[in-house]
């Protein structure tokens, strides 16, 4: 099945978000699926209105896949690492994640996904 094809797909599902259900508002988390079709089907535009944390979360994600199978292959732990030297600036970069997924929540009720 074509990207795009998925992506009309998705379009029709119903919404299985159990918070969603729960409550009849969105989580933060809501319309991730369809934003990664999106964003795979080059369609950044959708993927920004489906969920705004898609795009970079998205890049994390394949920049990491891409460090970790490096990592393997050249038998190096360079993404341990990396991580680990975060850990001096958690309470920062927890705060901060936590803002964004908090704004990213409240964009996503007042767009009614």
């Amino acid at each position: 099945m074509e990207v795009p094809a998925l992506a009309a797909w998705l379009e029709r599902l119903p919404d299985l978000c159990v918070f969603k259900r729960l409550t009849g508002y969105p989580c933060a988390g809501c319309g991730m699926t369809r934003a990664f079709v999106s964003i795979l089907s080059g369609d950044l535009y959708a993927a920004w209105h489906y969920n705004a944390l898609s795009i970079p979360l998205f890049l994390a994600l394949s920049i990491g896949a891409v460090w970790s199978l490096a990592d393997h292959l050249r038998r190096r732990d360079s993404l341990r690492r990396f991580t680990l030297s975060l850990s001096r600036h958690k309470v920062w970069l927890y705060t901060t994640l936590c803002v964004l997924v908090a704004l990213n929540w409240v964009w996503n009720i007042a767009k009614g996904i």
